[in-house]
């Protein structure tokens, strides 16, 4: 009988965390429960580093990048092959981050790693693909700001952080990206693609030894520069207040209510895991606290969520967000403050909180995620450049070691400030009296 290769279990996986000679990092997890490979380049960049005559560069760097390098010129040709294949490739450009993305068929992981490293390092920027994506940024911004959401955002933004502190916005302008020329734009793709600022997460079907050959061959020969990562600048967030927009443009009421007092910059992976498991058991499961009273029990809304960040754009914020009908915000609102209460007065129940538990590990045993999920969990923080990245065992042996205690006394840390932001969005002014009204009278967590 001819021997079979055993499947590669999702929750044995090792974390390979290893950094080439030239200082780029590299997490990479090994699994062949997909034939394929998927890795992100992640670097320090966005708002966070640009100045006022910057803004929006940094993104338009991540559009050019994708447009010719040296050993791929034909970015047609390139795209072609990357889709014939079945693969997919894309950019982001967060507050804090540029992302570049790909995924292959397993037997090309050659193919991945000359391409990502050519396009980070040697991209050619021709002038005239620099003035067909600047075009194509400043229609991305024209569509985002005819939007009907983006007054609110922009209300947002204005109540949510200190003046003077502020982000800059991550597409900047049309008429700044408009003025950009080509060697500003190669200037700013030199300040921000050199390896020490670069991290590279790989996950799918690879041999370990296989994949570090490859990127010292590719990756490894960009020379070292013997810079330091890029700093990002912080923002400050505003601690408390009752803000609420209309939007005529926009029927949906939007509810956002955020706890800004909770410094998590040098949280540990159980402070973070923590939280995580705080939100999941407050509204982010159908069994979750708010979900299951106001979805479940009385059918106000749809769907409510929970988040919390220990990033440079937000520190420390947890919010819970939501979005209702007009006629039901005011009630969703008191719901949403007397649970609040609830909970800082009694904690999660032990039921909860093992739901919570097992819950996740279970999911992680079955290998419940995608490839992309996979590779989500093993992206190493590009401002923590030290901080560990654990492996699926280690996650679900840190939440087993969790107890309720922990939860709950994490809890009251949460609430422990009174600091309070809430922000709505309604469509009439009569529908802003009513939630001003209300707001005024529950939103207390005492």
């Amino acid at each position: 009988m001819m021997a079979t290769k055993s499947k590669t279990s999702l929750n044995k996986s090792k974390i390979h965390d290893f950094k080439l000679a030239n200082g780029i990092r590299v997490t990479a997890t090994a699994t062949n429960t997909f034939r394929a490979i998927q890795g992100q380049v992640t670097l320090v960049g966005g708002p966070c580093i640009e100045t006022e005559d910057r803004v929006g560069i940094s993104h338009l760097v991540e559009h050019m990048v994708f447009e010719g390098s040296v050993n791929f010129p034909d970015k047609d040709e390139t795209r072609t092959y990357i889709e014939f294949l079945g693969g997919e490739f894309n950019g982001f450009t967060s507050y804090s981050r540029v992302g570049l993305t790909l995924s292959v068929p397993s037997d090309k992981l050659d193919f991945f790693c000359e391409y990502l490293s050519d396009i980070c390092f040697n991209a050619i920027f021709k002038r005239e693909n620099l003035r067909k994506e600047k075009s194509v940024v400043q229609d991305e911004i024209y569509r985002y700001e005819s939007s009907p959401i983006q007054g609110f955002i922009k209300f947002i933004d204005k109540k949510r952080f200190i003046e003077g502190y502020r982000p800059y916005k991550i597409a900047g302008t049309r008429t700044q990206v408009g003025k950009y020329t080509r060697e500003q734009v190669v200037d700013w793709y030199k300040k921000i693609f050199f390896p020490e600022n670069l991290t590279i997460s790989i996950v799918g079907d690879f041999e370990i030894n296989d994949l570090k050959k490859q990127l010292n061959r590719t990756f490894g020969l960009a020379p070292s520069t013997g810079r330091k990562a890029l700093k990002a600048r912080h923002i400050k967030l505003s601690e408390n207040g009752i803000h609420t927009y209309i939007n005529k443009k926009h029927d949906t009421a939007i509810g956002i209510i955020s706890l800004p007092g909770l410094n998590l910059q040098k949280a540990t992976k159980e402070d973070l895991t923590i939280y995580a498991l705080i939100r999941y058991l407050i509204a982010n499961s159908q069994q979750s606290i708010l979900y299951k009273e106001l979805r479940t029990n009385l059918g106000l809304l749809y769907s409510i969520s929970a988040n919390h960040s220990s990033g440079i754009s937000s520190p420390g914020v947890f919010e819970i967000s939501f979005k209702t009908s007009p006629d039901k915000l005011s009630k969703v609102y008191e719901i949403i403050f007397e649970k609040l209460r609830e909970i800082k007065k009694t904690g999660f129940s032990k039921e909860l909180f093992e739901l919570g538990i097992n819950g996740g590990n279970n999911m992680l045993k079955m290998g419940y995620l995608s490839l992309q999920e996979m590779q989500d969990q093993i992206i190493p923080e590009v401002h923590k450049p030290s901080e560990q990245v654990l492996s699926f065992e280690d996650i679900m042996k840190l939440r087993r070691s969790i107890n309720l205690e922990q939860v709950n006394k994490a809890l009251k840390a949460l609430f422990r400030d009174q600091k309070l932001n809430v922000i709505t969005q309604v469509s009439t002014q009569k529908h802003k009296t009513t939630v001003n009204k209300t707001l005024k009278r529950v939103a207390t967590l005492d």
